[in-house]
């Protein structure tokens, strides 16, 4: 009976996890671009807000972000987020920088209300322009992790912004996008990122 049991609450778990993968590709934002003309970035924010009371640390959730060509920021290419991930497709080759990321706080974290009401916006800083600045090139996909630190404690009150590449978290991500984008015209890109066993 026991065994049943397990048996019966693994087959639900892997439905639920199978249904949230698929709701996850319904709602991902569409790949745009030929490989042959065009380029992905992939960002991977992650964003801390530390509260004034207390210095409670929370995470938020990733809304969307913006890059623009770095010799004519006037050409800007927005998304929204997906899985945790910003994707920016269609982009002609040359030099792109991440200029925004915009989060949110979970609702019922304790804060106050003035905080929580609206989206917060991340402009990235010019002293970190130049690491958050990515050579695109035509079929291929980059990737960047992002700190992002956004303080209220009156002691060190600011937003900072910082580079954290992880080996293991790209992985990941690359697996998400594989997952997510594996059936499009990318999928055979994306699977060359997660190794020789994954290309077939």
């Amino acid at each position: 009976m026991a065994r049943f049991h397990i048996r019966s609450i693994l087959c639900v778990s892997l439905a639920l996890l199978a249904g949230c993968t698929t709701l996850a590709r319904m709602s991902a934002p569409s790949l745009e671009g030929s490989p042959e003309t065009t380029g992905i970035v992939v960002i991977e924010p992650d964003i801390t807000f530390y509260a004034n009371t207390l210095g409670t640390r929370y995470g938020e959730r990733l809304i969307s972000g913006a890059l623009a060509r770095a010799d004519d920021p006037k050409q800007i290419v927005s998304n929204r987020g997906t899985s945790g991930l910003l994707v920016f497709s269609n982009l002609a080759p040359g030099k792109w920088r991440l200029t925004l990321v915009e989060g949110e706080l979970q609702p019922g974290v304790q804060v106050s209300p003035e905080i929580t009401r609206w989206r917060r916006h991340y402009e990235v800083p010019s002293d970190n322009a130049d690491v958050f600045t990515f050579e695109v090139r035509a079929g291929e996909a980059v990737y960047a992790g992002a700190g992002i630190v956004d303080d209220d404690r009156a002691d060190s009150r600011g937003v900072r912004f910082s580079r954290h590449d992880d080996p293991v978290a790209e992985q990941r991500a690359w697996e998400r996008m594989a997952d997510l984008y594996g059936s499009s015209s990318w999928g055979p890109i994306l699977r060359t990122r997660l190794g020789p066993a994954a290309e077939h």
